[in-house]
């Protein structure tokens, strides 16, 4: 996939107070977005049916 000024982010909702929590957000990120570039599923993925 080609894209020009692409920017991904991770959905992040409530507050990120814990280290802890900062820390596994930032590894889930960084799983999918390795599994995007290399064209894998990724795994946290937001299902709007559920809302979440």
């Amino acid at each position: 996939m080609k894209a020009k000024n692409l920017l991904i982010t991770p959905h992040v909702a409530g507050k990120l107070t814990l280290d802890c929590t900062k820390d596994k957000n930032v590894e889930m990120f960084l799983e999918d977005l390795q599994n995007f570039a290399s064209g894998k599923v990724m795994k946290y993925i937001v299902d709007k049916k559920l809302g979440y």
